[in-house]
């Protein structure tokens, strides 16, 4: 595990992602809650970056409109494109929208069917 790696816990009630502070985190003195306002609702299954945070969270939306927060790593973002964190340098936040609808053709045709 990597000892530099930010954890947190997640309410899938709340719009706060409250980030806590472990043994593996950075030694910050404060961390303040994030709110988290990106909306997965008529958005298609799929990660999706997270603009309002410089692509440094990013969010996996589920067939039900809910929506999973991350953090990439230290020095990361997600990398809409490829929908891998990378390193921020090779990140275009500003144009991560536009790589969104890489997560529409994810799931366009039905899965093989088993063999008899």
């Amino acid at each position: 595990m990597n000892p530099e790696a930010l954890r947190f816990r997640y309410d899938p009630a709340s719009n706060l992602l409250p980030l806590e502070l472990t043994e593996f985190s950075k030694r910050w003195e404060e961390f303040p809650n994030v709110t988290l306002t990106f909306d997965c609702t008529g958005r298609s299954i799929g990660f999706y970056a997270d603009q309002e945070f410089n692509c440094q969270i990013f969010h996996l939306c589920d067939a039900d409109g809910r929506r999973i927060p991350y953090i990439c790593a230290n020095e990361t973002a997600f990398n809409q494109q490829y929908r891998v964190c990378d390193w921020a340098y090779n990140v275009n936040c500003e144009e991560a929208s536009n790589w969104y609808y890489l997560n529409d053709l994810t799931y366009v045709t039905d899965p093989p069917k088993p063999k008899n």
